[in-house]
């Protein structure tokens, strides 16, 4: 469903993909609304983490096949130490499962720059 999503977009306008961040509830946090929401769910922080890693070279080989551009942060926002979101990129409230706004921005910016020359 989400390739042809991205097949009509792509049809009206070009578009760019850019990787799915990757998930910043730790284990064992208890409080948040988001938290509350998935509560029922079981996988750990770093099983979610791996799902997002596949789902995004999933995404970025049908991107490759449709000639769709795809920014990938993965590399750039996992970390090296224990295969999860860096620290830098988790939102300075707990509760708040967005990246920060300012280093997310940081992160990208360079790449979506190159499309706009």
């Amino acid at each position: 469903n989400y390739t042809k999503f991205l097949v009509d977009l792509n049809n009206i306008k070009r578009i760019i993909v850019i990787s799915c961040p990757f998930p910043t509830i730790s284990d064992g946090q208890n409080k948040g609304i988001v938290n509350n929401l998935r509560k029922e769910i079981k996988a750990t922080q770093k099983e979610r983490t791996i799902l997002t890693l596949e789902f995004n070279r999933l995404i970025r080989e049908q991107c490759k096949k449709l000639k769709i551009d795809y920014i990938n942060l993965d590399t750039e926002s996992i970390s090296n130490n224990d295969g999860l979101v860096l620290k830098e990129l988790k939102n300075k409230d707990p509760y708040d499962h967005h990246y920060s706004p300012y280093e997310y921005s940081n992160l990208l910016s360079p790449y979506i720059s190159k499309f706009l020359t």
